[in-house]
């Protein structure tokens, strides 16, 4: 019959566990790295400042469309907007929970009646 290998050795066991420790710990570390940098994106490129330039002639805002329109990712774009929303520029329109419909402040009061329970859009 076959002769079955021998078991690893305790010493052997520890070296490999610590190892993987000190890999989880460098992929934690680099995926902490990566989150902020693209929330400094946001504060250091002026993407906000670029994207209130590109929404001033739409009529509506999505995080899609401006994510097609600035190249950047839908993600970027959410909270490009909620900044906006933040400043004023813009106003949350309708919401779901795949999309939210951004319309620009000055616009936002033609497309809501007034005593209304909900939006209501006339023409878009």
């Amino acid at each position: 019959m076959g002769r079955v290998n021998k078991p690893l050795s305790a010493i052997e066991k520890r070296q490999m566990k610590q190892l993987l420790r000190e890999l989880r710990q460098k992929m934690i570390e680099e995926r902490k790295e990566k989150r902020g940098v693209t929330l400094r994106v946001v504060a250091e490129a002026n993407v906000v400042d670029q994207a209130q330039k590109a929404i001033r002639g739409m009529k509506y805002v999505t995080p899609t469309i401006l994510a097609e329109k600035m190249g950047i990712s839908v993600g970027l774009a959410k909270r490009v907007l909620r900044d906006l929303e933040t400043r004023g520029v813009l106003k949350l329109y309708a919401k779901n929970r795949r999309v939210q419909v951004y319309v620009p402040s000055d616009k936002f009061e033609q497309l809501v009646k007034p005593g209304a329970y909900s939006y209501t859009v006339k023409e878009m």
